[in-house]
C-alpha cells in the first residue's frame, strides 16, 4: 500500500469510494444469486433484444411471466448474429428465478448458451 502514502487526499478518497462500490455490487450479486439458488423456480422466457454496450460487450434482454406479471432480465453475451430473421429474437429460453423475489433471475439460453459471458457466483 505504498502508493496510498504518496497519493493525494482526493486520490485516496476516490480509491476508497471505488473499492466500496465494487464491494457493494459484489454483495448485491451474491444476494441475488443466493436468492435464486435457495428459492429456485423455473419458467420459460423469450429473448426480446440484443444491444451493443461497448467494443466487444453486448447484453441480451429477456422477459418472463410469473403469476401474470411480466419481468425482464439482462445477460452479458459475446456478439452473435441475432435477429428476427434467424429466430434469436422471440426464441424461448429457460429462466430460473427466485420464488421469493421473482425479479431476481438466471437464464439458460439453450442453443445460444455458448455466447453467454455472465458468470453466476452461486448456482
Amino acid at each position: 500500500m505504498q502508493f496510498l502514502k504518496n497519493a493525494k487526499k482526493v486520490d485516496k478518497i476516490a480509491f476508497v469510494v471505488l473499492v466500496a462500490v465494487l464491494i457493494c455490487v459484489t454483495i448485491f450479486h451474491l444476494i441475488k444469486n443466493k436468492s435464486v439458488a435457495d428459492n429456485r423456480t423455473h419458467t420459460i422466457g423469450k429473448i426480446t433484444k440484443l444491444k451493443h454496450i461497448k467494443k466487444s460487450s453486448y447484453y441480451l434482454t429477456y422477459t418472463y411471466l410469473v403469476d401474470g406479471k411480466k419481468y425482464s432480465g439482462k445477460c452479458g453475451i459475446r456478439y452473435f448474429e441475432c435477429s428476427i430473421e434467424n429466430y434469436c429474437i422471440g426464441s424461448e429460453i429457460d429462466v430460473f428465478y427466485s420464488s421469493m423475489e421473482p425479479k431476481y433471475s438466471q437464464v439458460d439460453l439453450r442453443t445460444f448458451e455458448k455466447y453467454k459471458t455472465e458468470v453466476y457466483l452461486i448456482e
